[in-house]
Order: structure tokens, then sequence, then C-alpha cells
């Protein structure tokens, strides 16, 4: 079973596979762009993977030089810049830089998309925050049992200021709600 997922997976990435992914020089540059990275050289790794980006555009070496600067641009602290980049991949990335974008889509409250990730973040890395990002994104689209269930499994972490969670605006909407009630601690 797992010899046949891990065909079907490596069959999955290949499709995304371009001719210019095939290139030896782009295959170079990102080599040169990743041992950069290991090295520290973040500004020699963020030009090179640009250099990537626009030349093995559309390609699996396109899409992983793109995670790698996302990554990198937001250590800058430049948050918005890499959502903005990482958002149209947002069905190819990594599980880790999925697991970014969930955290920057939620302080972009871009509620929608933080729901439509939710699951598969949480079961990758599950946490208080992610667990409390989802309950607010289902409280502002409206969906107090699952708010609630996100709230719920946020709170059982420890060390949650329940009260001052509820003033939170996006809960505004569900926290009267008899089915967001039911999950709150008493």
């Amino acid at each position: 079973f797992l010899f046949a997922y891990q065909s079907f997976d490596s069959w999955r990435r290949s499709r995304l596979a371009t001719k210019s992914d095939r290139e030896e020089e782009n295959k170079h540059l990102m080599v040169q762009a990743e041992q950069a990275f290991q090295e520290g050289n973040k500004e020699e790794a963020k030009k090179l993977f640009e250099e990537v980006r626009n030349k093995a555009s559309g390609g699996m070496l396109a899409l992983a030089a793109t995670q790698y600067l996302a990554f990198l641009i937001y250590k800058e602290g430049k948050r918005k810049e890499a959502y903005e980049m990482l958002l149209p991949y947002k069905e190819q990335l990594s599980d880790d830089i999925l697991i970014l974008l969930h955290e920057l889509a939620a302080e972009e409250k871009n509620y929608p998309l933080v729901i439509e990730i939710s699951q598969k973040c949480y079961q990758t890395a599950p946490s208080q925050k992610m667990a409390l990002n989802n309950s607010r994104a289902y409280a502002h689209e409206g969906q107090p049992k699952f708010a609630g269930g996100w709230l719920q499994t946020a709170w059982q972490f420890g060390g949650l200021n329940l009260p001052v969670i509820l003033e939170e605006e996006e809960f505004k909407a569900v926290v009267q709600d008899p089915e967001f009630q039911e999950f709150i601690p008493k």
C-alpha cells in the first residue's frame, strides 16, 4: 500500500514538471540557491531563488523556489508580501509552507482560506494558536458549531483567557448561539 501511495505521489508531482524543470541550468541554479540558504547567505539565496522563479516559471522548481523565497521574506518580517506570494500556490504547497500560509491567512483575515486548510494544517502541526485561528475563522463565517469545537480544542491546551477571547470581534455573531455555547467550558 505504501509503495502504491508513493508511486501515486511521485506521478502526481511529475505532472507538474515542465520543460524548464529539466533544463540543467535551472537545476544548477536551484542547487546553488539551496546551498546559499543552508549556509545562511540569505541575500544570495533570495537572488538565486528569484532567478529560478523567473526562469522555471510554472514548474516544480519555480514552486520550490517560491516557497523558499516566501519563507525568507516572512523571516524578514514582510508577512503580507510572503502571504501574497504563496496564495496563488495554495493547492501545491508543502505541508510546512501550507502551515505558514494558514498563519498568514489568519493575520490577513482571509477566513474562508483558513477554514479551507484548517484540517490539513492542524493534522500536520496541532497547536493552540492554530486551533484558535480556526475557531475565529469559523466564528467569523457564522459557523457556531465548528467555531465552538475549535475553541474547545484551543482551550484544552491550557492557559487560554476565554473571557477576553469571547470579546473579540470574530466571536460576536456566534457567542450567544446555543451550538457555540455547548462547547464553552463552564
